[in-house]
């Protein structure tokens, strides 16, 4: 029979021995593989950072791109403005025939795609007739090219009794130069497909006044362009940079917004959700045009950019994820290949090093089980001391000395595993340090909130508590007739994040002197506190007596 164990034993242990040399073996190969994930993460995220900044640069340079071709084309309406601003200056007596003219050679509409029209109005009253009130005047659009049906139904109308028209006409006249108005809805518009308009006037002098009061006495009219935003900016925009608003979303408003801008353009006709976009790809510019302060605002969408800056960093990781499977493929048949090997000889050093460990268990096992001894011994003999000291009578000394001891033995079920839950904090310490105050309860005072406390931590704190009365009845301030404990707690913190800080303080016993070196005693408890609730134990040596205080997260002890 013992031959048959024998056999069984050799059988198994040389199975373990391969296994464990399997795991062993490929521990290098776990590591290649670690190094070739790490550097493939790296890589793919060097890709990430160098697409996000390619597809910013490109949202910048699409920003540049936008705000050009709008400053350049209505830049391009300016000089048209001042070009027939000129033609007048040189023929006062100017005929609409002569403006058509004028506006044919132009081109409007392959030269100038989104201008509504292009026309002239004439001031025909300024009220009293002694030109003393300029900002009196009437006036009256003579001359609107092309000669459609919308321009058509809007000649003879006196611009300058609008308010938003009248604004930018008399900045106009009084400098001379370009002026656009805020949004307003163009006389030409009708119940279908209504747009935002703006107007720009540049004013027709007789003569060439310098001053402010001389450019308002001189004004006979004003040639301007009027425009219906959507049709400017989307022929324009769609022909200078093609394909672009399906990639970004624009928005352009008359004003900066904390200047109560209103829209002028949006390029869809829906404001896309959040998802539509890419990222925090946003900008917005203010672009000065002819006296006005447009804003506008840029959005990139998800197609942005084009597939290929999006994919490549999964391009990167799938490549880098493959080529590390296939280093450590390799790497793993040289590791087992070596594992083979040496499985013998790590084999050997195995039983050699079970056998050590084996042999410092049983030494542990024998030094807890001699310190355990010697302090039930001693805290028994403290106890019969401080027994016999407060109960003269045999009878009295016999019943309460046996009452100690179950006492004591009760206090010894918590520092085993198993034991029962303490719903609260007081009664778990009173029931561990009863043995120790039975005769004495004003030898101990006890002061902390309710706190509920779990198994692990109760068992923990009972080997705490339990190390520290032993320590007090043999050393400490209960091995001396007037001695004092005070043990303290308090809570800090909500939820998982709950701290229980607590203190034992000694009074009234012997002299206090730091050991020379850390004992039994001690490595239990900083090993109950610092493994067992993961917390921190500090110990004090003080000259009114020994004083420890530990903390421990009430969830991370559980």
């Amino acid at each position: 029979m013992f031959a048959r164990y024998s056999t069984w034993r050799r059988t198994h242990r040389a199975a373990d021995l391969r296994a464990l040399a399997l795991h062993r073996g490929l521990l290098p190969t776990w590591g290649v593989l670690a190094l070739s994930l790490a550097g493939t993460g790296l890589a793919a995220s060097v890709a990430h950072r160098a697409g996000t900044a390619t597809l910013v640069q490109e949202f910048e340079t699409t920003m540049v791109r936008v705000e050009s071709e709008i400053d350049r084309v209505m830049s391009s309406y300016q000089r048209t403005l001042l070009a027939g601003a000129g033609l007048f200056a040189a023929s006062p007596t100017l005929s609409r025939d002569g403006w058509g003219a004028f506006a044919a050679n132009l081109a409007i509409d392959r030269n100038f795609p989104g201008i509504q029209g292009l026309g002239f109005a004439r001031i025909t009253d300024v009220g009293d007739g002694s030109l003393a009130d300029p900002d009196a005047a009437k006036t009256s659009i003579a001359y609107l090219e092309p000669r459609d049906w919308r321009n058509e139904r809007a000649l003879g109308y006196d611009m300058f009794a609008e308010p938003v028209r009248r604004a930018a006409m008399r900045g106009a006249r009084d400098t001379g130069l370009p002026r656009l108005t805020r949004r307003v809805t163009l006389v030409q518009e009708t119940g279908q497909d209504q747009q935002p308009g703006v107007l720009m006037y540049l004013p027709v002098y007789a003569g060439q006044p310098q001053s402010v009061e001389e450019r308002r006495r001189a004004a006979i009219g004003y040639v301007y362009a009027a425009f219906r935003m959507h049709d400017l900016l989307t022929r324009t925009v769609e022909l200078q940079l093609p394909k672009l608003l399906e990639h970004v979303h624009l928005r352009l408003l008359d004003a900066p917004p904390k200047a109560g801008g209103e829209l002028l353009y949006e390029s869809d006709e829906a404001a896309p959700g959040p998802d539509t976009f890419r990222g925090r790809l946003k900008g917005t510019r203010d672009l000065p045009v002819a006296g006005q302060q447009w804003h506008i605002e840029l959005a990139a969408k998800q197609s942005f950019g084009g597939a290929a800056i999006g994919t490549s960093p999964w391009l990167v990781a799938g490549l880098g994820t493959l080529l590390s499977l296939v280093i450590t493929a390799i790497a793993a048949a040289l590791s087992l290949s070596r594992a083979a090997a040496v499985e013998a000889q790590r084999g050997l050093a195995l039983e050699v090093a079970a056998r050590t460990q084996a042999e410092r268990q049983v030494q542990l096992a024998n030094q807890e089980l001699i310190h355990r001894v010697k302090n039930m011994m001693g805290v028994i003999s403290s106890i019969a001391t401080q027994t016999a000291r407060f109960t003269p009578d045999p009878a009295q000394f016999i019943s309460a000395f046996r009452d100690r001891l179950a006492a004591l033995g009760r206090v010894h079920d918590h520092l085993r595993p198993g034991s029962r839950h303490y719903a609260d904090l007081g009664e778990l310490v009173r029931e561990v340090l009863a043995p120790y105050t039975d005769l004495r309860p004003d030898r101990l005072l006890i002061a902390g909130p309710p706190v509920d406390v779990p198994s692990q931590a109760a068992l923990m704190l009972s080997l705490v508590v339990n190390e520290l009365a032993t320590n007090a009845i043999k050393y400490g301030a209960w091995s001396t007739a007037d001695g004092r404990i005070e043990l303290a707690w308090l809570v800090s913190g909500e939820g998982k994040d709950r701290v229980l800080q607590m203190e034992w303080r000694e009074s009234g016993g012997p002299p206090v002197a730091p050991p020379t070196h850390r004992g039994f005693g001690s490595n239990v408890l900083k090993f109950a506190v610092e493994r067992g609730l993961k917390g921190t134990f500090l110990p004090a040596y003080e000259p009114a007596g020994f004083r420890c205080t530990w903390s421990f997260n009430l969830e991370g002890a559980n």
